[in-house]
């Protein structure tokens, strides 16, 4: 059983009064995961709603022809396997730990009846689900619309924002994502993100030294990652 004293401390059940908190807590059930053990794969059943605690998981898909397409890196404070719950249906990609990871997950059926039983807990339940989607949404446009300069330096904006660490240079990043991981996840080749590192460093954005990266203008960052 998840304590309801762990959950208080989480920012995303900071919305749940403390009965509601007390009722969660006892539904929850507390999984780790090593890094790169599988969590679920696309196509399974629905086992219920995952909230990470602590560490990353990676979500993808893998195409016809065997490439990797990550979808998004969902980090702590953040929910995934949401959809599925609802709607009945399979889960639509993989979850896999990039590290050790730390996990709650609210099974489906419970997850059901809270949605039925309460209301205030649907609410909050399908913010999280709006986050979610509007994450993937940007996913979305950023495949369709944006070139890879732009993407990379959108990623690294918001990697800035959860990660960075001020210095007098700039805003400091160790990027601990492999160059192939990276690719997948702005749906490239991997020679094509090493250029895009180049043409950024070529605009005086940033300084790349293999993982660490100096942000030496987030301004002129955040211009480029509008750049179609």
């Amino acid at each position: 059983m998840v304590s309801p004293t762990t959950l208080r401390q989480l920012p995303f059940f900071a919305a749940f009064s403390p009965s509601d908190l007390e009722l969660l807590a006892g539904l929850l059930i507390e999984r780790s995961f090593q890094p790169g053990e599988l969590i679920f794969l696309e196509g399974e059943p629905s086992t219920g709603l995952w909230f990470v605690a602590r560490g990353r998981v990676k979500l993808y898909r893998i195409a016809s022809s065997g490439k990797e397409q990550i979808l998004c890196l969902v980090g702590p404070q953040t929910c995934f396997g949401g959809c599925p719950v609802f709607d009945g249906d399979v889960y639509p990609a993989t979850a896999q730990a990039v590290d050790q990871v730390t996990l709650y997950i609210l099974p489906r059926a419970e997850a059901l009846a809270l949605a039925e039983q309460s209301p205030e807990l649907a609410r909050i339940m399908l913010r999280l689900f709006g986050t979610r989607l509007r994450h993937l949404s940007r996913v979305a446009d950023g495949l369709a619309f944006q070139n890879v300069v732009g993407r990379l330096a959108t990623f690294l904006v918001d990697y800035a924002d959860q990660t960075g660490t001020p210095s007098a240079e700039g805003i400091q990043l160790h990027l601990d994502l492999t160059q192939e991981d990276l690719a997948a996840l702005l749906g490239t080749a991997r020679q094509m993100v090493s250029r895009a590192f180049l043409c950024l460093e070529r605009q005086g954005a940033i300084r790349a030294r293999r993982r660490r990266i100096c942000i030496l203008n987030i301004d002129r960052l955040r211009q480029l990652a509008l750049k179609v």
